[in-house]
């Protein structure tokens, strides 16, 4: 765990609230951790590690460990299906192969799309009964000369909690803010509507904070503030071919303004032309408002610890 980190957190947060010791605030909890619990704090990826993240900031230990625990493998298991029919995954991915005709096999499915797609049988993990069936009648169904048939494809190890999967990208692109903006900006009003959804994964607080560029290189990574048009002005935080939404200092509308744009039947919004400023993508935390203030935002309520 990175004590310069700390320390940075630390100075930055001080710099935001008066009236609070000295410490680091765990940006998803906003619970504050002085120098001798400094030890239950953890590094951060973001995105996930397994998702190709790298290590941004400091989360304490329960808030970090949600993480793998709610979100990281259904934001994995969301994402397999689509990545392994582009042919991204690493290697070949479990599929289950369904004919028209009704039998089924289970099989691995690997290249695509520009090399075609390959289906391999995997023997141990289907019966000879069954193997047998399905060859039967695919090669039936090949020489029939027939094009009334088809092949099924499910990804029975990718079943994933839809909500849980979506948000954790809410989460990523909460914690891209903070490395570059600080307490400034995650403690501000308008953001306590996104760390109400974190708090609850499993429902839909929030239906509508994304926007899909299909044609976005799945590396790509960009921070912007979003000024036009009106409608979209947020902090925007692009993840390869998603941007995520978020609100701006002292706005909280940008997600009534989202579901607004929303056409009847469609789950996510389209790619939308947008202006403003980008800050180079973070590799540590930066904290940029926070080393800004020449005085606190926030005070601290000595009745009951609150800040405001």
């Amino acid at each position: 765990m990175s004590t310069r980190w700390y320390d940075r957190g630390a100075d930055a947060f001080a710099r935001v609230v008066a009236g609070m010791p000295r410490g680091y605030v765990c940006p998803l909890c906003v619970d504050l951790f002085q120098p001798d619990r400094i030890a239950e704090l953890r590094v951060d990826h973001v995105p996930a590690e397994q998702l190709g993240g790298d290590r941004l900031v400091l989360s304490c230990e329960p808030c970090n460990s949600n993480s793998g625990a709610i979100f990281q493998s259904e934001m994995k298991k969301r994402d397999n299906p689509a990545a392994a029919l582009r042919g991204e995954l690493p290697r070949p991915h479990p599929v289950r192969v369904t004919l028209s005709t009704g039998a089924t096999i289970n099989a691995v499915l690997s290249g695509g799309p520009d090399g075609g797609h390959r289906i391999e049988v995997v023997e141990r993990a289907n019966s000879k009964a069954a193997q047998n069936l399905f060859t039967q009648q695919l090669q039936a169904a090949a020489r029939s000369g027939s094009t009334d048939w088809s092949v099924n494809l499910d990804f029975p190890r990718d079943r994933h909690h839809s909500v849980a999967a979506h948000v954790g990208w809410l989460r990523e692109a909460y914690l891209v803010a903070f490395a570059v903006l600080g307490y400034r900006y995650i403690l501000d009003p308008a953001l306590n509507s996104v760390r109400e959804q974190l708090a609850q994964p499993r429902e839909e607080l929030i239906p509508v904070f994304t926007i899909q560029s299909p044609e976005k290189s799945p590396s790509e990574r960009k921070f912007l503030g979003v000024t036009e048009p009106e409608w979209l002005r947020s902090v925007a935080v692009q993840f390869g071919r998603r941007t995520v939404f978020l609100p701006q200092i002292g706005d909280p509308g940008i997600y009534g303004r989202l579901s607004q744009r929303r056409k009847p039947g469609q789950e996510r919004l389209e790619e939308a032309h947008a202006g403003g400023w980008t800050v180079e993508w973070p590799r540590e935390p930066m904290f940029l408002l926070d080393f800004q203030l020449a005085q606190p935002v926030f005070q601290r309520k000595v009745s009951d610890g609150a800040i405001t």
